[in-house]
């Protein structure tokens, strides 16, 4: 295999010269090579600030510049946005804005405890006196609002706290407190209100989570997804006690929940087909707690910290714990993960650096002279901005944090080994999914090319432990078949469609397409038939959009008879106990060999070979909103580009690999295609799929110079 290491955008990770909100992009993890391993009051300290009055917030960074909250006054009338310098602490700017809501000045009260949110364009602000603001880099406003105004006064004996979060066309803000309560989308350019959904009352100082098309939010007694899009429920889990204060931690799969009490620390299944609350709860621990911080999930483990000091280190599957520990204080700011570390940074200023992994090992132990607690931090590469109350520091890493060749991670941030094995067989036209770190691969073409016959088509699922891959196994057997489609979906595998062939070797081909659709259980190892398609359908593809499989393109082999192209799609909820398949909007193309994914909830139909033959690479827009068609961005390149494609979503974005070995991300509005690296090779009718949050995995395939290929490539990103 060929390791492959590409400048790509990163799944929910930023650059490492950003860390634009509230722990970086939600998680806590920085993709960082080089952070700060050792540091003190004379070692490692790059710059002080001292700052404008008093806040709470962390930090946020975008390239050169940091910028951070503050608020002034005795009636804390003076809300404060300052910019420094990276490099050197250098001030670049101060604007003040004037209170919606002054209140006296208490240390009862939250004082700029929101964290700012950083895009390319703006800085947006907000503050527990109502104010939310978008500026320029440079300082200028753009807008202001006075939610206090518009919505009413803030209530509660502790003030507000919760954070921004950002979609790419709105920031989101969470109000939750003693008087009527909501979730708010604002227009980012305009500051306009987009959406705004009514909650009860409910007194919190968690953020919420923008996860791709979804926005997490856990506080004071339940945890919900909602739609990005308009604010609309998904699905909620109640009866949750003490997630007042913890931020949720969001995978691909689960959201990890903090909470103050024992047995209340859980992790939730994200896409279940059982709606009530437990059998959407996949384990609980009744030891851990976490009262002030979020829990990290990074390289297979969750780590939280107690009000005591005491820091626990879970199995991310079971919840049971792998370690737990004194580490000498009590965190406010939230633990986080970086080149296989985790640091705890304590609110006295002491900052303890664990390496990562089920057994506890001590890296080391820093402490800062502070005259007050230590709030927030921000990871950048080779540096950590620390902020205290009235002040910001800049630890920087010289020689001595030696650069860490990060195997990458996982959408739950479990460490990857630098090589996999390869395949048994060198395939084609095969399905590919990832569970739980586990890979597996359905069916495919391994016989002579371009002729097809039964011993030379798959009907084994193979598996590979990705936490340890010693060797491809055959877990379970189902019918041969290639050019099939398989999905993942909370924690299931689903298998679609595809052809096989009645034939023998020295027969005449004999092609038939299959309706086929069946699920299966890791945890059984058995499949499961459900409801066929309406129709049999190869050499197209599928894919999830929130609970809705959607099925698109493709054609029906039928023997010796002409095939029958497709332009119908048909979706499914996998939500519901009952699946039922139902017509969409017919497509506006008849093609195979078509990829299909993903970005912010429309689904693109990409490239394909045309019924006169020839190959395209247009692509189509599907949005599930509103049941149309729309064209897509085009591929560039080749006529051949877009012939046998793979695509995937990864961190909100689309990527597409194709057969020039050309490897594209789609830009955030959708418009146009950006080159994000290249591939060792070109290959089509192969799969690719985002193993973790950092790498993209790249398997299987042909191609016309070299053939069949079983050879497996990592795809790092760093957007």
């Amino acid at each position: 295999m060929i390791q492959l290491l590409l400048a790509v955008v990163s799944l929910s990770t930023a650059p490492t010269d950003r860390w634009p909100a509230f722990r970086g992009t939600g998680d806590s993890i920085s993709q960082a090579k080089q952070l700060p391993l050792r540091w003190g009051d004379e070692v490692g300290i790059a710059w002080t600030a001292k700052l404008t009055g008093y806040g709470q917030s962390s930090p946020v960074v975008w390239q050169d510049r940091v910028f951070v909250t503050s608020i002034d006054g005795p009636n804390k009338e003076r809300p404060n946005i300052t910019c420094y310098g990276l490099a050197a602490g250098r001030l670049l700017w101060r604007e003040e804005l004037k209170a919606s809501q002054p209140e006296k000045v208490s240390n009862y009260i939250s004082r700029a405890a929101p964290t700012p949110a950083v895009d390319g364009e703006r800085i947006y602000v907000f503050f527990e006196t109502g104010d939310l603001a978008a500026l320029t880099h440079q300082g200028q406003v753009i807008w202001t609002r006075a939610l206090t105004v518009d919505y009413g006064k803030f209530l509660g004996n502790h003030g507000l706290g919760s954070s921004l979060a950002l979609t790419d066309q709105v920031v989101i803000v969470l109000v939750d407190h003693d008087g009527p309560s909501y979730l708010l989308a604002v227009d980012k350019e305009t500051g306009e209100t987009k959406w705004k959904s009514d909650r009860p009352q409910n007194v919190s100082w968690s953020s919420p989570i923008v996860s791709n098309s979804e926005i997490i939010v856990s506080s004071s007694g339940s945890c919900e997804s909602v739609a990005a899009d308009s604010g609309e429920q998904i699905w909620r889990v109640s009866e949750i006690a003490g997630n007042t204060v913890p931020s949720p931690t969001v995978t691909t799969d689960k959201v990890f929940i903090g909470s103050s009490e024992s047995g209340e620390n859980l992790a939730i299944r994200r896409h279940h087909e059982d709606p009530s609350d437990e059998s959407r709860v996949a384990w609980r621990s009744q030891e851990a707690t976490a009262t002030f911080s979020s829990p990290l999930f990074y390289q297979g483990h969750v780590y939280m910290i107690s009000r005591a000091g005491i820091a626990y280190c879970l199995d991310a599957k079971t919840g049971e714990a792998a370690w737990t520990r004194r580490i000498g204080g009590s965190c406010w700011a939230s633990p986080l993960g970086a080149c296989g570390r985790v640091y705890f940074f304590t609110k006295s200023g002491k900052t303890t650096v664990v390496a990562s992994g089920p057994e506890f090992e001590l890296l080391a132990e820093n402490q800062l002279t502070t005259e007050d607690r230590v709030y927030g931090v921000a990871a950048v590469e080779k540096k950590f901005l620390i902020r205290t109350g009235e002040q910001l520091m800049c630890v920087e890493s010289e020689n001595e944090g030696e650069e860490v060749q990060d195997a990458g991670t996982s959408d739950e941030h479990v460490s990857l080994p630098a090589d996999l094995p390869d395949l048994a067989k060198a395939i084609t036209s095969f399905g590919a999914a990832v569970i739980d770190n586990e890979l597996y691969v359905y069916g495919g073409h391994h016989g002579k090319a371009h002729h097809y016959y039964e011993q030379g088509q798959s009907g084994d699922l193979l598996r590979l432990d990705l936490n340890a891959p010693t060797g491809w196994e055959t877990i379970a057997t189902g019918p041969r078949l290639q050019g099939l489609a398989v999905v993942a979906h909370g924690g299931h595998l689903y298998r679609l469609g595809g052809f096989s062939a009645r034939n023998q070797e020295d027969e005449e081909q004999d092609l038939w397409s299959v309706a086929d659709f069946a699920r299966f259980d890791p945890a059984t190892k058995k499949w499961q038939e459900l409801p066929p398609m309406p129709v049999p359908r190869s050499s197209f593809d599928a894919t999830v959009v929130g609970n809705q499989l959607l099925v698109v393109g493709g054609w029906a082999l039928q023997g010796g008879k002409d095939s029958l192209w497709h332009d119908t799609a048909y979706a499914v909820d996998l939500s519901q106990a009952t699946l039922k398949w139902t017509q969409l909007r017919k497509a506006p193309f008849q093609r195979r060999a078509l990829s299909l994914g993903t970005q912010d909830g429309n689904v693109y139909a990409i490239g394909g070979m045309q019924t006169d033959g020839k190959v395209t690479n247009r692509s189509a827009v599907y949005d599930p909103s509103t049941d149309t068609w729309s064209e897509g961005p085009e591929l560039v390149g080749e006529e051949m580009e877009g012939f046998g494609t793979a695509c995937c979503t990864a961190g909100g974005r689309l990527y597409i690999s194709t057969s020039s070995g050309a490897l594209l991300v789609l830009n955030q509005d959708g418009t146009a295609w950006q080159d994000a690296g290249k591939l060792s090779a070109g290959r089509f009718f192969h799969q690719m799929l985002p193993v973790r949050d950092r790498r993209l995995i790249v398997l299987g395939g042909a191609s016309m110079e070299t053939g069949k290929y079983a050879s497996v490539e990592w795809l790092s990103r760093t957007h």
